[in-house]
Parts: C-alpha cells; sequence; structure tokens
C-alpha cells in the first residue's frame, strides 16, 4: 500500500480480488488502525463475495460431477 491518507481502496479490492488473500500489518494500536480499517473493509463489504460464494460454487461443481 502506497498511501494511506487517502486510503487506496482499488489497490486493496484489486489485490483481494487477485489473490484471495490478504494481510494487515501495523505498528500502530490495535483499535482504529490502518489495518483494522482495512480488515474491517474486507470484512463487511468483500467476504461473501471471495469466500462464501467460491465455496458454493466448489459445492455446486463437486455434485454435478457424481
Amino acid at each position: 500500500l502506497r498511501s494511506i491518507r487517502p486510503i487506496d481502496w482499488d489497490t486493496i479490492v484489486n489485490s483481494l480480488n487477485k489473490t484471495k488473500r490478504i494481510l494487515a500489518l501495523d505498528t500502530g494500536v490495535g483499535t482504529c488502525s490502518v489495518s483494522s480499517e482495512i480488515i474491517s473493509f474486507v470484512s463487511c463489504n468483500k467476504f461473501n463475495d471471495m469466500f462464501v460464494n467460491n465455496y458454493e460454487s466448489r459445492i455446486v461443481a463437486s455434485s454435478s460431477s457424481m
């Protein structure tokens, strides 16, 4: 992340879409930090898109191959 003011959400979302992973490290406090904002955003806005839909598609694919 090159800029935290303002946070570059597009870069975060593009990386998350590409890798399906996130690593948020911060040397500041645990609450109200940059990493907590990023984790909160991903948890609230992208979790279902990234993980639940992927899991459901794997279930459909495995049941159709039986």
